[in-house]
């Protein structure tokens, strides 16, 4: 809905939006009395100017209105506003109570370096502080316990996301405390190539315990629209407001018109019974390996390691890469399996020539073969041994990985070392098979870290249908030249977020719900980027799925999830340590990541979601 600028009333310049039980309120600044007023809209959308101007005590000599800007309000008890004001070459954050929206008392006045602030709404302080939320290109929450002071949030809450609807800065428009959690609007926008401009609304849900936690955000756009070329340079957001079980955002045009819109999915999604969601939480120390400099096989890129412990360590098997293309795995250990302070120099294992691909490349399409993650979007890779999963079964540890010897040669292969040879870093070992058909493109194949009804179990596939294959002897690949059948992925969850599945991450883990299977998969909505999700299966029968997460478990979200390949999140090893499930994921084709969760919360959130058959998406 358009609303016009009232014409008896040309010098008011809407700067806020602010809400009671049943209306709405335009904050305006009187361009000829240098004034605040508020000017009420009824429901056919025209303005009331009220007679009585916005007073602000303890302030108004000193605040022009003129001077102020990114006005925001919320309820806390008593109304609360915030707004910059930028006088004499500098800018703070003030913050001003209310009891009647017209006579304002300032309670502080800050200096900080970013002064786009909303408060949460609640009758009481959290905590026992208050609650802010900070916007930009990161999204902060702060606490205080007197409005007046300011303590910064010790972590990024979330950020733009690079190839997404709010790739750009992100700018809030307000927060609420509602049932479902702490609710977060936000919006962003893009410049056309023609001169128009694409506004977008988007939403978070945070933890009402916990402000850091994220439950939910939005992977589309909430409500979006165009602004023809010329209007939207001078498009400024005034915020948003809940109306009953609306949730209604508004903007002031270049030419002074409102812009206001009912962002329908937000009040569904408000109103919804509030589930709680126990999520992976990223470490601290992200990324945890990063390419070295010194080691040309791996100056471009370490990522998408497999994982097992042994001996109570951790020990990563990650993919790495150099200038010239070829994938080849590096190893690295840790006792708590977050620091990694032993990291070989040299790689463990490489590819077999004629096997995987040989090790000096010819040329491409585009010049002589080399890392370039332009043309291949493999990693950046044309070649080697790439997205190593390891088990430990036994006295040996097994590696499965895709041999990828160029696009018409990308199959799943398989190779073991003694637990022996592996304490003493003898890395002897075993002549890789090749457990893929020829002329199929295999990947995302792992091994089950025990036997099944005493054989060896590979999944091979998860959807449309999931498909184990037995062996008894791991060796009749080998002298049999035994190939395992399977299909392509396909398919998905029309309603969920995994409408395109893409394959198993890590190997299976063993718990009492049964096999925790950990899978990638992108939204039609949001196709460009990798998401992991849960399911469980069977331990007598792992073709069977008994639960399934409903929502994502890891989305890329972080900056260094976005650069190189922006948009992947790509976990291929997890271990069970101290009670936690450690997932070890690569971030953006480049770098290695942990992220980590109680497992038995974990569980216990899963059994919350209904069981859901996969299905085939036409």
């Amino acid at each position: 809905m358009i609303i016009a600028k009232a014409k008896t009333h040309p010098t008011l310049l809407p700067v806020g939006v602010v809400s009671d039980d049943h209306r709405v309120a335009l904050l305006q600044t009187d361009l000829d009395n240098s004034e605040f007023r508020l000017s009420w809209v009824d429901r056919r959308g025209s303005l009331e100017l009220d007679p009585k101007k916005v007073i602000f005590k303890k302030a108004l000599t000193i605040h022009n209105p003129l001077h102020c800007s990114n006005f925001r309000f919320s309820y806390v008890g008593r109304n609360l506003m915030t707004y910059t004001r930028t006088f004499r070459g500098r800018a703070s954050l003030v913050v001003a109570s209310s009891k009647d929206l017209y006579v304002w008392n300032v309670i502080s006045e800050t200096e900080y370096e970013s002064l786009e602030f909303v408060f949460v709404t609640d009758d009481k302080p959290i905590a026992g502080s208050y609650l802010a939320y900070e916007g930009g290109v990161f999204v902060r929450g702060l606490t205080s316990p007197d409005l007046k002071k300011w303590n910064d949030g010790d972590q990024y809450l979330f950020t733009s996301r690079a190839g997404s609807f709010d790739a750009e800065n992100v700018t809030l428009l307000n927060a609420f405390d509602t049932d479902r959690g702490i609710a977060l609007m936000y919006e962003s926008r893009k410049q056309e190539a023609d001169g128009s401009m694409k506004l977008f609304v988007g939403g978070a849900l945070f933890d009402r315990k916990d402000m850091r936690k994220m439950i939910w955000r939005s992977d589309e756009p909430l409500w979006e629209t165009t602004i023809p070329k010329g209007k939207g340079a001078g498009c400024a957001a005034l915020g948003a407001v809940i109306l009953g079980d609306r949730v209604v955002a508004y903007w002031r045009r270049a030419d002074g018109r409102i812009i206001s819109a009912d962002i329908v999915p937000f009040g569904r999604i408000l109103h919804k019974p509030r589930i709680e969601r126990v999520v992976l939480k990223r470490h601290e120390l992200n990324p945890i390996l990063v390419p070295h400099p010194h080691n040309e096989w791996e100056n471009e890129a370490v990522f998408n390691p497999g994982a097992v412990i042994h001996n109570d360590d951790v020990h990563l098997f990650y993919r790495a890469m150099g200038p010239d293309g070829i994938s080849r795995i590096g190893y690295a250990a840790s006792e708590d399996g977050f620091n990694f302070d032993e990291r070989l120099s040299h790689p463990i294992y490489h590819p077999s020539k004629g096997f995987d691909v040989p090790e000096k490349g010819g040329k491409g399409s585009h010049g002589p073969l080399s890392y370039a993650p332009a043309y291949y979007p493999s990693g950046g890779g044309w070649g080697g041994c790439e997205d190593p999963r390891a088990v430990k079964i036994g006295r040996r540890i097994y590696l499965t990985y895709v041999a990828f010897g160029g696009w018409d040669s990308m199959r799943m292969a398989m190779t073991s070392i003694s637990v022996s040879d592996f304490n003493k870093q003898q890395w002897n070992w075993k002549k890789p098979v090749l457990i893929s058909p020829p002329g199929v493109m295999s990947k995302n194949w792992v091994l089950f870290p025990e036997k099944v009804d005493g054989k060896f179990a590979i999944l091979h596939s998860i959807t449309p249908d999931v498909l184990v294959e037995y062996v008894d002897d791991l060796g009749m690949f080998e002298r049999n030249k035994m190939h395992i059948k399977s299909r392509p992925p396909s398919g998905g969850r029309r309603e969920f977020w995994d409408t395109k599945v893409r394959g198993a991450g890590p190997p299976p883990i063993k718990t009492d719900l049964g096999w925790l299977v950990l899978y990638h998969a992108t939204d039609s909505f949001d196709p460009n980027r990798y998401k992991l999700g849960a399911m469980i299966l069977d331990l007598e029968n792992p073709k069977k799925i008994l639960y399934r997460s409903s929502e994502p478990i890891l989305t890329p979200e972080m900056p260094y999830e976005n650069e190189g390949k922006p948009g992947v999140v790509y976990a291929s090893g997890a271990v069970v340590k101290d009670g936690h499930l450690l997932v070890y994921y690569g971030g953006g084709d480049r770098v290695t990541c942990v992220a980590s969760v109680p497992l038995q919360e974990f569980l216990n959130d899963i059994i919350k979601d209904k069981q859901i058959k996969l299905s085939k998406c036409k």
